[in-house]
């Protein structure tokens, strides 16, 4: 026997609201960002001559190792292929004061989630790829804080540090080095050191103009900047990213920014 439903209840069964859609997890990252300043800005895009001199070098460190691991055949091999070419670039770019390296450390937990899925994608990339001409000599998932291969990454690149700082040629520069235990992307902690090597210089000018003042008997208030406080200092950022294009934007209009960023390998 079928009872008749109330017109009221099936109403109420009409007009109940659905699940609400899950929320999509923002990407980072500006996509094809370095292909349309390419065709919508040329003009922007001058390349670094040789014996250009910088007050700071900044090297993003995993763009230059990501591109090393593709090309070595072994996890020493990589290692020899970045030490190329921060020497190259060293070499073509004259450093002032200050040598930046910075290695990607842990991330924040908003980007674990973007994180475990390149991972994981890339694991079944290689798998794919070992299966048609052979494993690539090292994942690219060593590049990962706390592995043993970073840890061998990170001793080298303080040797070099050392090495650099033995030479004449390196007289009078600071070499400074954000290992993988430190936590953030390598391009933000080259930007948060900038920051830094600015608020020094700034500190420096504020207390040679003070000096200037009593030594001409005069007050500090009614002193006038000099024109060193002008001054503007010079910065080449070397990455693979183009966040780090737009990152440097933000930088202050005391810095002279030229960025270098290479897809076509070392």
């Amino acid at each position: 026997m079928l009872w008749p439903v109330p017109t009221s209840v099936l109403h109420l069964v009409l007009a109940a609201p659905r699940a609400p859609p899950r929320v999509t997890v923002p990407t980072a990252g500006v996509p094809g960002f370095c292909t349309w300043v390419t065709e919508t800005a040329p003009e922007c895009l001058i390349e670094v001559p040789d014996g250009f001199s910088a007050s700071v070098v900044a090297f993003d460190m995993n763009a230059i190792l990501h591109t090393a691991l593709r090309r070595a055949t072994s996890s020493d091999d990589a290692i020899k292929l970045c030490y190329s070419k921060l020497h190259s670039t060293l070499r073509r770019v004259v450093p002032g004061s200050v040598v930046l390296l910075a290695v990607d450390g842990p991330a924040p937990l908003a980007k674990l989630a973007t994180q475990l899925k390149r991972r994981r994608k890339t694991f079944n990339k290689e798998a794919a790829s070992s299966k048609k001409k052979g494993a690539q000599a090292v994942s690219s998932l060593a590049i990962t804080p706390g592995t043993r291969f970073m840890d061998d990454f990170e001793n080298a690149m303080l040797y070099f540090c050392c090495a650099e700082l033995a030479a004449y040629r390196a007289r009078g520069l600071t070499f400074w080095m954000s290992g993988s235990d430190v936590a953030g992307e390598g391009e933000i902690k080259l930007l948060g050191a900038l920051r830094q090597i600015e608020q020094a210089r700034a500190q420096r000018e504020q207390r040679g103009r003070a000096s200037d003042a009593r030594e001409a008997g005069r007050g500090a208030s009614r002193t006038q900047a000099s024109p060193s406080a002008a001054r503007r200092s010079s910065v080449v950022l070397v990455g693979q990213d183009g966040d780090l294009v737009l990152q440097a934007l933000t930088l202050s209009p005391s810095w002279q920014v030229r960025t270098r960023i290479r897809s076509d390998g070392l």
